[in-house]
């Protein structure tokens, strides 16, 4: 679907993205997605954002965490107005200072593409 919005997940177990992923085809997104937050800062940062709904990030990851990547989103200029949302099982992490857009807790994926088609609708009233 070329035109379907596009979804960066950012996830290090490899089953949960594999199973995100398919659930979000499935729903008519496209799939980019990586397993750390410094792929998914590299991704960004090359451009690759034409239709880009958002960021679905894990908290808990090597590298970069998804703490640390909102921080970096939130602190480039070029990137800042990117939504990002936790997709998490680690709720306690939450508690940073910093905000994502919204967030969600895994294993709930029904709520989280929920929260994905109303965004959706958000971002095309605006466009």
């Amino acid at each position: 679907m070329p035109n379907s919005p596009r979804v960066l997940i950012v996830e290090d177990e490899f089953f949960t993205r594999e199973f995100l992923s398919i659930c979000l085809e499935k729903s008519g997104y496209q799939v980019v997605s990586c397993s750390n937050g410094a792929d998914a800062l590299a991704i960004l940062k090359s451009g690759s954002r034409d239709n880009l709904l958002c960021v679905i990030t894990d908290i808990q990851m090597p590298k970069m965490d998804g703490l640390e990547l909102l921080q970096a989103i939130r602190s480039n200029q070029s990137l800042c107005g990117t939504t990002v949302i936790a997709f998490t099982a680690n709720e306690e992490r939450l508690e940073s200072g910093l905000e994502f857009d919204s967030t969600y807790i895994k294993p709930d994926t029904k709520l989280l593409i929920s929260g994905l088609k109303d965004l959706r609708d958000k971002k095309t009233i605006w466009q």
